[in-house]
């Protein structure tokens, strides 16, 4: 892995030893290594890490919090309908172009807040469709 950050100009080495081929880095590069390789446990692309020095730590929270929520709303409305009683399930089979279509209606409450959302500032919609159908073609 660090041989493909080398190669991309993320963390380039002070010096390379012409026999040995040993990469030396100095010490201004450790805060720079260090903060590559925690970005890269984080998750960020290694095609972002060459702006590691200006990363937009605030952008990438709110994205993750973003997505936690909706694992989070995902989970829930899965934990749920798995609890729940078939007699309350309602199954409708539409026909559609080109493929017939079938969604399941089940009505719960949705909290107002999703669990472990407190630094994510998108509101959670107060209800969900678990799919809908394809639009039809004009």
């Amino acid at each position: 892995m660090r041989q493909s950050r080398l190669e991309r100009g993320v963390l380039s080495p002070d010096t390379v030893d012409p026999h040995t081929n040993y990469r030396s880095y100095s010490s201004a590069q450790l805060r720079q290594g260090v903060t590559v390789d925690l970005l890269r446990r984080a998750g960020v692309p290694v095609t972002e890490l060459t702006r590691w020095a200006d990363y937009p730590f605030a952008d990438r929270r709110q994205e993750l919090a973003l997505r936690r929520a909706m694992e989070d709303f995902s989970l829930d409305v899965a934990e749920e309908i798995s609890r729940s009683d078939l007699a309350r399930l309602t199954v409708q089979s539409t026909p559609a172009d080109p493929l017939p279509w079938a969604g399941v209606s089940y009505g719960f409450p949705v909290p107002a807040k999703p669990r472990n959302a407190s630094r994510c500032s998108v509101p959670k919609p107060s209800s969900c469709p678990l799919s809908t159908p394809p639009s039809k073609k004009p």
